[in-house]
């Protein structure tokens, strides 16, 4: 990314000529990503849908996303969305307070596929799979070791 700039060129106002700061109006920084929730309950949903996974860019399935979380009830940021091969798969994980009431939500808006395309905008071929997903269980403890024998040095 960056260049070692050699020159005796010293101005006194200190720019260096080649090293003007950027003034293209259609140079900008990244946007930072942005925030996803990453912890609560949570829902899946599966849509199998037309198309090619080319044609799921990130502004496609920021959409996807958005209209998800309509569907469900939630804001834009408690849904994800990953796509795979096999036709193609969209895999939403879904953040929600009440997993219950948010797949009766989900699976009530999605019931068919003419449902499920219209809601989400895009051509779904198999009416869309919603399941709770259950939170893992608790880490096991580890075994108590046994207590080492006390030795007293005199």
């Amino acid at each position: 990314m960056g260049a070692l700039l050699v020159t005796d060129n010293s101005p006194a106002d200190g720019v260096v000529t080649g090293m003007e700061q950027c003034t293209d109006p259609t140079f900008a920084p990244p946007a930072p990503p942005s925030s996803k929730l990453t912890t609560g309950k949570k829902i899946t949903v599966q849509v199998k849908a037309a198309g090619a996974v080319s044609d799921y860019d990130d502004k496609k399935k920021a959409e996807l996303e958005s209209a998800m979380a309509t569907v469900a009830g939630v804001s834009a940021d408690a849904v994800t969305v990953t796509v795979t091969a096999g036709s193609v798969i969209l895999d939403f994980e879904i953040i929600t307070t009440d997993p219950e009431a948010t797949k009766t939500t989900v699976t009530t808006a999605l019931a068919d596929t003419t449902k499920a395309s219209a809601a989400l905008g895009v051509t779904v071929e198999e009416t869309p799979t919603v399941a709770v997903r259950l939170a893992p269980p608790p880490p096991t403890p580890p075994p108590h070791a046994p207590a080492a024998p006390l030795v007293i040095v005199r």
